[in-house]
């Protein structure tokens, strides 16, 4: 029930990428009921804003305007970034970028940066969680 609110969630969030963000976070065994086998990533550190330590540091609007407005682009940059005191997190940050759809909507682009932590010093409570 848990995953079909985050499922729910991350799809209004993200439309379309949802399923794919969520694979990051959770192992599907493919070869059952999608439902029966479902756990989360084991010694992986998933970065969030949700974190103590993790903040949004920029957000800006690129716009490009040029003669011919077939060229005309416009793109979101959101950038986040760990400003705790932990040395294994230090400079670590990540760029979102997104860009507006038919209807004017922002959607999720790509990203830069490191998406995770792998190996025994992580899991997902590495970092505290914001009250």
């Amino acid at each position: 029930m848990e995953y079909k609110e985050l499922e729910k969630s991350f799809t209004e969030e993200f439309g379309v990428h949802a399923k794919d963000i969520l694979s990051i976070l959770f192992t599907h065994n493919m070869d059952s009921d999608p439902e029966s086998d479902m756990y989360v990533q084991q010694n992986t550190l998933y970065p969030t804003v949700f974190h103590k330590g993790i903040t949004i540091t920029n957000a800006v609007v690129y716009k490009s305007y040029y003669e011919n407005e077939f060229f005309n682009q416009t793109r979101l940059s959101i950038e986040e970034e760990y400003v705790g005191d932990d040395e294994k997190l230090k400079d670590w940050k990540r760029e979102y970028m997104f860009t507006p759809n038919k209807n004017g909507e922002w959607e999720l682009n790509g990203f830069s940066g490191v998406m995770n932590f792998l190996g025994e010093d992580y899991n997902m409570n590495y970092l505290e969680l914001k009250r």
